[in-house]
């Protein structure tokens, strides 16, 4: 059995003008999403995020964490922002150290969603490059980075 998850965000909702999201992506409400680490035009490694898909891990079966992949819940507080919360039991010793131990998270270049994650939400977002804050949370890692939609 494969499902989406989805999650209600303990975040205040402040909304800025702009245009509305859809509705399955306000700021309240988020998706659980696979998260592989890395580069894309490096092959997946050094820093970044290489790929953002749909969490469709069998419920069933235990997460085991792999070396530069990781779960986290997607958010979108804002038209022009998207909030990323990666869950610290789903990464590895090795991927804490790698991307988590900075002050900032470095996005090298643009990274667009997968086809089945731009499906979910209407439209293909695409996370901004540059260096991002990362805040740390009691389970896990929160890093809000600048987005785009492509039409």
């Amino acid at each position: 059995m494969r499902s989406i998850l989805k999650h209600t965000s303990p975040f205040v909702n402040i909304r800025k003008a702009g245009p509305e999201p859809s509705p399955a992506w306000s700021f309240r409400m988020g998706v659980g999403i696979d998260v592989k680490f890395g580069v894309p035009k490096y092959d997946c490694r050094f820093h970044g995020i290489c790929r953002l898909d749909t969490d469709e891990t069998d419920l069933r079966d235990a997460y085991k964490p792999r070396c530069g992949r990781g779960k986290a819940w997607l958010f979108i507080p804002h038209p022009d922002y998207c909030l990323i919360v990666f869950d610290s039991s789903s990464l590895t010793e090795k991927t804490r150290q790698l991307h988590f131990e900075r002050d900032y998270f470095e996005l090298e270049e643009a990274v667009a969603v997968s086809d089945s994650l731009a499906g979910l939400m209407g439209r293909r977002l695409l996370l901004n490059p540059g260096r991002y804050r990362i805040m740390e949370k009691e389970k896990g890692y929160g890093v809000l980075f600048k987005i785009s939609f492509l039409e």
